[in-house]
């Protein structure tokens, strides 16, 4: 849905639910060199669990944000 922000930034959230382990934000940009994942919207806040049906819809760069 747009351009990825710096990895930093989604390094630094996940520093905060775990604070014990030191560095985890630049370690989580080191670690996702060359990784680079999709930008994505989510339709309900919740919890996937395995076997749980999900649907990911492909943006049409045509008709963006369909």
């Amino acid at each position: 849905m747009g351009e990825n922000q710096p990895c930093t930034l989604p390094g630094d959230e996940i520093q905060k639910h775990y604070v014990e382990h030191e560095t985890l934000s630049t370690r989580f940009v080191r670690a996702g060199y060359k990784r680079r994942g999709i930008v994505c919207a989510v339709e309900r806040p919740g919890e996937i669990h395995e076997n749980d049906e999900v649907q990911i819809l492909i943006n049409d760069f045509a008709h963006p944000m369909q």
